[in-house]
């Protein structure tokens, strides 16, 4: 998420959740910062230049005074234009960080920084119990709109009794956490991160953040997490406590939501269209759900996965024709919609698991729990979906089992 949360393939955008330690600040030589705000700034900046050099990134920032305003709640009081800004000026001439700045009025790109050679080798030289990040999540609820760029921003937003209510229940949730010691030894790590197919994750403190898109609290709303970034394959290989993992998932979940609105019966898979495989006409069905238009839908389809025109055409006809009666839910721009229902939905899930005494981490349609707690896990994501939907069909959730 562009200044929070970074992409694969992409700059690191700077965030201040990160901080190096002091044993590494003071080894460093450097003038004593103005103020506590200017040396969580000069903390912040390290750690980002570290973890970006990790993952073969630079770390993308702005030099423009207008990018700082209104993002406190996000970053944190330290995180303003005068310290940010001047401690980059005193620590790139110091010889710790290169930088790179954009031209002024550059409106496609921003000014980036990577650490030198001087500053990894001041901190292969500290022991690593010294230079352990400290992380601070500032805000668990997050408001975004789409900017030019095409990433998600986040923007100000002023709270009511509803951000305050869903702050506490994330904030619940992540306290539950604490206890948790998340762990993948398959993969190879780093002082910083695992190694995953060529992927750098990091392992942060266990926590959920949730994020709301388009500047609006009704279109979004999933809760996000870093395990969420590892493929299937590797979550089924993690271990909560040394415990190994099972995750029960909705199976066709916002099929079943379209219709559970509608108070229509679901029958059969919905994905299951015939002359063509599940897979295909999966992907056609959430992608014609989360387009505004037939047209967007089947572009979609030939631009980001490769399908001439004339099957795209068909493949999105067959959905609309199996689909008849709620045929008003696709090419509708629904997904948006549909997302904040699920997320509300695993949520509860998730709290009710740790009600029960079963750590359970979610993946937007499922819950990674441990595998002798399962079937319990199971029946709570079963549960949940039938007091919100009293009157739908039963939902499916697939276990390992």
């Amino acid at each position: 998420m562009s200044d929070d949360f970074c992409s694969p393939g992409r700059d690191r955008p700077l965030g201040f959740h990160h901080r190096i330690g002091r044993a590494v600040l003071d080894s460093l030589g450097l003038p004593k910062p103005k103020n506590e705000h200017r040396e969580i700034a000069r903390a912040a900046i390290l750690a980002e230049a570290i973890l970006a050099h990790d993952e073969g990134k630079t770390v993308s920032y702005s030099r423009r005074r207008q990018s700082y305003t209104g993002r406190q709640r996000y970053m944190g009081p330290a995180y303003t234009y005068a310290n940010v800004i001047s401690e980059i000026d005193v620590l790139g001439p110091a010889g710790l960080l290169e930088e790179q700045r954009a031209k002024s009025g550059s409106r496609d790109w921003q000014s980036t920084f990577r650490a030198t050679p001087a500053l990894l080798s001041v901190c292969s030289h500290v022991s690593p119990g010294y230079w352990d990040f400290s992380f601070q999540l500032h805000d668990p609820i997050k408001l975004a709109i789409k900017g030019s760029d095409g990433r998600r921003h986040l923007i100000a937003y002023r709270d009511t009794a509803a951000t305050r209510a869903m702050r506490r229940g994330i904030e619940g949730i992540n306290a539950d956490y604490s206890s948790l010691v998340l762990d993948l030894p398959s993969v190879e790590k780093t002082d910083h991160h695992w190694i995953v197919e060529n992927s750098t994750i990091r392992p942060t403190p266990l926590f959920l953040y949730r994020v709301f898109n388009r500047g609006s609290w009704a279109c979004g709303g999933r809760a996000y997490a870093y395990w969420q970034q590892l493929p299937k394959c590797f979550r089924a290989q993690l271990l909560i406590n040394g415990e190994p993992v099972a995750e029960p998932d909705y199976r066709g979940l916002h099929a079943a939501l379209i219709y559970a609105e509608r108070g229509m019966p679901l029958v059969g898979d919905p994905y299951e269209i015939d002359g063509f495989e599940r897979g295909q006409s999966k992907l056609a069905f959430l992608i014609a759900v989360n387009s505004k238009s037939t047209r967007d839908a089947i572009g979609s389809l030939e631009r980001s996965h490769g399908m001439d025109r004339a099957a795209a055409t068909n493949i999105i006809a067959a959905i609309l024709a199996k689909h008849n009666r709620v045929s008003d839910a696709f090419c509708s721009d629904a997904g948006i919609r549909l997302m904040r229902q699920d997320s509300d939905l695993i949520l509860a899930s998730t709290r009710a698991c740790l009600n029960a005494g079963i750590a359970a981490l979610p993946v937007h349609d499922s819950l990674i729990v441990p595998l002798r707690c399962e079937q319990t896990a199971a029946a709570i994501l079963v549960e949940n979906f039938e007091r919100r939907y009293p009157t739908a069909s039963p939902c499916r959730v697939t276990t390992n089992a």
